[in-house]
């Protein structure tokens, strides 16, 4: 007659190696059998079964039977060269720990081994150059190994170490999360999967072009440049007859892409940009304005956190009213680590992305013009 535990043919083989993933593999199968109180605590006998009661000597049958059974899937789980080890095994008990102290040890070396294991766990670090998917799978092996040798550990410390291990380039997602989230709640699936979502957004920008947003290239042709000469010496002498007024008018150079913003209402302010003239859309590079109110761009999929109730207008160039969707930060990745620009409106109409002098300077970098660059230093004096 065919075996109807059809489960048998599914039993893991142990050959020697990987002891770890095989015991938590069959201590899986054991608990889908109902069978792992026997092999992990066994059950009690009686010296003698004469004075069994029918109903006790019932109870005894079955938990042999069961016993047999759990043993058998021992005994079919291991490799040959592996099996002499517990033929003489007549409980499951007894055949598990045979297994376990032969390769775990006994308990002074598992209690040994499962403080190593914990010391790992504390100073492990996602390295620099380590995607995300290959510290998941250290991670998990480590975490895996301590819970094969006893420990309880909650998926809220796996959490929060996850977080505390991350490089530096993490840092704004870390962030958001931290206060978005609740932190003793929230499972190690639904944080990985916003982990590798920012992950695959760095990974659309490369960094020569996200360094364009901190260290941007001024090249003036000749044409640029004698538009500037003109400009200055108009300026000067605007200057001595208007004050602060003609020496503001020097640096404005116009461009099809004027547009003005404030928060509570229109405002007379422009937006433009400062020594730059630009009318090709560059999506991957930021233009510095030396009076715009606001950082603005239309590239939604840099922002790691937005607020969408931020719909104030925007005034461009040919006098049109549009609406931003939204005011967040974006994490730009320089060869210095993640800069951070927050309070960033998205406009979807804007064909440039624009960061604005003044909203640097009020959040603590300074901006210094030198030769034809212009380098934007944080509040570290950090580039």
């Amino acid at each position: 007659m065919a075996n109807t535990n059809s489960s048998v043919s599914h039993v893991p083989v142990f050959d020697g190696e990987n002891y770890d993933f095989w015991c938590i593999k069959m201590k899986t199968f054991f608990i889908s059998q109902d069978l792992w109180d026997l092999v992990e605590s066994g059950f009690a006998e009686p010296e003698s079964t004469a004075t069994l009661t029918q109903d006790q000597a019932k109870a005894l049958k079955e938990n042999i039977q069961r016993d047999a059974r759990a043993l058998n899937q021992i005994q079919e789980g291991v490799s040959n060269s592996i099996f002499p080890r517990i033929m003489r095994a007549t409980r499951s008990k007894q055949a598990w720990e045979i297994l376990q102290q032969e390769y775990q040890g006994d308990l002074k070396a598992r209690t040994i081994k499962l403080q190593n294991l914990r010391r790992d766990f504390e100073t492990m670090k996602m390295k620099e150059n380590e995607t995300l998917n290959d510290f998941s799978t250290r991670f998990s092996e480590l975490v895996n190994q301590m819970k094969t040798y006893g420990e309880d550990i909650s998926d809220a410390r796996i959490v929060e170490k996850i977080l505390i291990s991350l490089p530096d380039k993490f840092d704004a997602i870390v962030v958001v999360v931290e206060e978005t989230k609740d932190i003793s709640k929230l499972s190690i699936q639904e944080l990985m999967g916003s982990l590798k979502s920012y992950e695959q957004r760095l990974s659309r920008h490369s960094e020569k072009s996200l360094e364009s947003a901190f260290q941007s290239k001024l090249n003036f042709s000749s044409e640029n440049a004698e538009k500037k000469s003109s400009t200055q010496e108009q300026s000067k002498g605007e200057s001595s007859k208007g004050g602060r007024q003609g020496r503001r008018r020097d640096c404005r150079i116009k461009t099809n892409q004027q547009a003005s913003f404030t928060e509570e209402k229109e405002g007379e302010g422009n937006l433009f940009y400062a020594c730059q003239a630009a009318t090709v859309k560059k999506n991957g590079v930021w233009f510095l304005n030396s009076g715009c109110s606001n950082h603005t761009t239309s590239n939604k999929i840099i922002f790691i956190d937005m607020d969408k109730s931020i719909n104030s207008q925007v005034k461009m160039g040919n006098g049109a009213l549009v609406q931003a969707q939204g005011k967040g930060t974006i994490g730009i990745e320089t060869k210095k680590g993640t800069k951070f620009i927050r309070d960033v409106l998205l406009v979807p109409d804007l064909e440039n992305n624009l960061l604005s002098v003044g909203q640097l300077v009020e959040h603590g970098y300074s901006v210094h013009f030198k030769d034809d660059c212009c380098i934007i230093y944080d509040e570290r004096r950090s580039r």
